[in-house]
């Protein structure tokens, strides 16, 4: 946080004059506003309330490519879903994993466990190691937005579900929403190129190389839009 005082202490001033009191560590008498340098401030004491409600502090859609390791698409807490673009692992190309990571170490102790309580798709597996959850999907049709519910998250003090959103669309690598041109050509310029942060997104078929295979799959969903 950064603050500065002000003081109408002279008529000549009349608040454009920084507090003549030394509030400020960088004061310099009859600096203006726009003066140099600024004056700065330090907050100190400040706590973090208590919270009798367990919430998480990262969620994300985690998928192996190939030689090219583990990338995950970010599932924001609030506000719009992430969207997972790339096809499911596995023999069941609509197999998911989204791994839930908490402050604290944490147990599930409801039966289920884990449910999908929104949309198209079916929990095959929960584990928890730490304060990690990670939850594997299958059955996840396209073109949907899911809600993952974990039931009775605890922290051996304070239990209570948590629910997880995610956006499901195939090729959606701009993560717009829909399936177009765009995806189509962004996928083209990364061909060839070595999957990386920047560039996961349309190695769509997850095998770790970014070719014309990724293209055809993009082309072929080409249309598609979330709800």
């Amino acid at each position: 946080m950064n603050g500065r005082t002000f003081t109408g202490d002279t008529p000549q001033t009349q608040n454009l004059q920084r507090s003549t009191a030394l509030v400020d560590h960088t004061f310099v008498k009859a600096q203006r506003d726009n003066g140099y340098p600024a004056a700065t401030y330090t907050v100190v004491g400040n706590t973090t309330c208590p919270t009798s409600i367990i919430v998480p502090i990262s969620a994300v859609s985690r998928k192996t490519h190939g030689s090219a390791g583990d990338w995950d698409v970010d599932l924001p807490l609030v506000g719009t879903p992430g969207i997972e673009c790339r096809r499911g692992q596995g023999a069941n190309l609509n197999n998911h994993r989204i791994v839930i990571t908490f402050g604290v170490p944490v147990m599930i102790t409801g039966n289920p466990q884990a449910q999908v309580t929104s949309g198209t798709g079916q929990v095959s597996n929960v584990s928890v190691s730490g304060s990690v959850v990670t939850v594997d999907l299958t059955n996840v049709a396209n073109a949907q937005t899911l809600t993952l519910t974990l039931f009775g998250v605890s922290d051996g003090t304070n239990t209570n579900d948590v629910s997880i959103r995610m956006s499901v669309l195939l090729g959606d690598t701009t993560a717009s929403s829909s399936v177009n041109a765009s995806d189509i050509a962004q996928t083209k310029s990364q061909t060839g190129q070595p999957v990386g942060g920047s560039n996961f997104r349309t190695d769509v078929t997850v095998n770790g190389t970014i070719n014309s295979s990724d293209i055809s799959t993009v082309k072929a969903q080409s249309g598609t839009a979330l709800p």
